[in-house]
């Protein structure tokens, strides 16, 4: 849990808000098993430390490009693949660590 605190924290402030909000939206996609998001730009700019209209800004350019699909309070992911390109390095090593978190992974002695 530590790992990922520090991990986020070193993202927070090392990449850029379209990688990091790439990032979060795949991370919350892995927490609750569903492409659907219901979050709103406020919520999204809170966890980010950034302005709510530079996530709408981001959302609007990931949305043009056929990566998210939004309504009010809500995200839908329709291309995780492009997501995934576009997020930092970070969102790999938190998923790896939070399937360690869960056990999911055997960890080699």
């Amino acid at each position: 849990m530590l790992a990922q605190v520090t991990q986020n924290a070193a993202c927070n402030g090392l990449h850029n808000i379209e990688q990091r909000f790439a990032r979060w939206l795949l991370e919350s996609r892995d927490r609750i098993g569903s492409d659907e998001l219901q979050l709103t730009h406020e919520f999204i700019s809170e966890m980010l430390g950034v302005r709510r209209a530079g996530v709408t800004e981001i959302s609007g350019r990931f949305e043009a490009r056929g990566a998210v699909r939004k309504s009010h309070g809500r995200m839908q992911i329709t291309d995780a693949a492009q997501l995934e390109t576009a997020s930092c390095e970070c969102y790999r090593v938190l998923a790896e660590e939070y399937d360690l978190l869960l056990g999911l992974v055997d960890v080699e002695p």
